[in-house]
């Protein structure tokens, strides 16, 4: 299919192909906001999981809450996946109130999957769209591999991290701890999931037995 690129998402695209990889994130938010305007969609987001569909972090624009952080039972899949492609799939579309939903994820050195997510709340995408994130893919996969690929591992729970770990460790659940330092749930997640990340687990109980260990 032959795509011409003018206006908007032409220049989005030279954004997308000039980005350099940043050590040690998921992809350049400059990378991301131009993948945003190339395909037209409501939001977007990269994410990466370990091998057993657990989410170790995760950026998306604009910020949602994506509920529990297990995605799938399992490595989550890799390439390029259009969920109106696949009715025979259990397409989890619907149930965060959206239209369409493509993923495209890579497999990176450190045995994880860094998977790109793309969605609409009304429209399908089109075969042109389809088309045209083909076309940018190779450079997506280069941005990939070059921010993860060679990531230095950073093991050192901050302050925050380590207090919100703390109160784990001693019981308490995420609302009761955002309770208590006055910041939101969502934030405790995310403190936890740097944890996990960094401590090398997949869950509260084993981060608060390192922690234990570690005392």
């Amino acid at each position: 299919m032959t795509v011409l690129l003018q206006g908007r998402t032409l220049s989005a695209v030279r954004r997308l192909l000039v980005a350099e990889p940043e050590v040690g994130s998921l992809m350049p938010d400059t990378a991301l906001w131009a993948i945003h305007e190339i395909i037209g969609c409501d939001a977007v987001g990269i994410g990466e999981a370990d091998q057993t569909g657990y989410r170790l972090r995760q950026i998306d624009f604009p910020s949602v809450d994506l509920g529990d952080p297990q995605i799938c039972d399992g490595p989550v899949p890799t390439g390029l996946i259009h969920d109106a492609d696949h009715p025979e799939a259990d397409r989890n579309a619907p149930e965060l109130g959206l239209c369409d939903l493509i993923r495209l994820g890579y497999k990176t050195r450190h045995g994880t999957v860094v998977q790109l997510y793309l969605a609409r709340r009304r429209q399908m995408f089109t075969e042109r769209e389809i088309a045209l994130l083909t076309m940018v893919e190779p450079a997506v996969g280069r941005l990939v591999r070059g921010c993860v690929g060679s990531q230095r591992a950073d093991t050192t729970l901050s302050a925050s991290e380590r207090r919100v770990l703390t109160m784990v460790a001693q019981g308490a659940s995420n609302r009761e701890v955002a309770e208590e330092l006055y910041v939101t749930v969502h934030t405790v997640r995310k403190h936890l999931e740097n944890t996990y990340r960094k401590l090398g687990v997949t869950n509260r109980t084993a981060a608060a037995l390192q922690l234990r260990a570690g005392s």
